[in-house]
């Protein structure tokens, strides 16, 4: 697996969906990873897991209030409705490399 700063084609995140990850500080983590995302769309292109329906509500949700935020932002990553257990693509789930 090549370091984060090699070249590649696009980031994979998978979106937050299981509070257990997060104890008692849950509600806090979706506006986080809604800045994360915003700030790896400025230089590369962003591909979401979504765990599940009200998942990709809760993302389309902060993923729009961060785009209004910031008035020159691309559009809203790529998005891809599978079943995750894990917060990043890296706990779990095979690499996608050339």
């Amino acid at each position: 697996m090549p370091a984060e700063w090699e070249p590649h084609a696009a980031t994979w995140l998978t979106w937050p969906h299981d509070e257990a990850h997060w104890p008692g500080l849950f509600e806090k983590i979706p506006p986080i990873w809604a800045r994360i995302t915003k700030e790896l769309i400025a230089g590369e292109d962003v591909h979401i897991l979504i765990h599940d329906t009200k998942t990709e509500k809760i993302a389309e949700k902060e993923l729009k209030e961060r785009q209004k935020q910031q008035a020159a932002a691309r559009a809203i990553p790529n998005r891809l409705l599978c079943f995750s257990r894990r917060p990043r693509r890296e706990d779990g789930g095979r690499s996608l490399m050339r």
